[in-house]
């Protein structure tokens, strides 16, 4: 996924679904932990800025 891809997904992610980001949010729909970790970790490389 280029720059430009991720720019457009966490652009669209603010505007639709600004609280799936959210930890506990994230949590109730990933049954495993390390399926959430990988998720925030994917987001955060991305440039999307969650706080932990």
């Amino acid at each position: 996924m280029g720059k430009s891809d991720a720019e457009r997904e966490i652009a669209w992610l603010d505007q639709n679904q600004p609280a799936m980001v959210k930890n506990q949010v994230i949590s109730t729909r990933l049954a495993r932990p390390e399926d959430v970790e990988f998720f925030i970790s994917s987001l955060k490389k991305a440039g999307l800025q969650i706080e932990d």
